[in-house]
């Protein structure tokens, strides 16, 4: 099991309204996932690299990245180009 799916599956135990995004999810459950984030529905988001960093929402306050160094550049605006695209 991944890293983000235990720290996922940690945070439900607690009873912390939480999703997971991985790149493996179907396009619809990650647009599903993605709306709720921006609509507020969800507050935290454990994903690996694939949700990316072409977020667009003003209220973020902290951003954990567990595991190995990522330089995100080059994926900047990858997750907007496959869910609004």
């Amino acid at each position: 099991m991944c890293k983000a799916l235990n720290c996922y599956a940690y945070l439900k135990e607690q009873g912390v309204v939480a999703a997971y995004y991985h790149a493996g999810m179907s396009p619809s459950a990650r647009k599903q996932v993605y709306s709720a984030f921006l609509g507020d529905k969800v507050h935290i988001v454990v994903a690996t690299v694939a949700f990316g960093m072409g977020i667009h929402k003003e209220d973020i306050r902290l951003i954990i990245h567990l595991g190995k160094k990522f330089y995100a550049h080059p994926y900047h605006n990858d997750l907007d180009d496959s869910l609004l695209g």
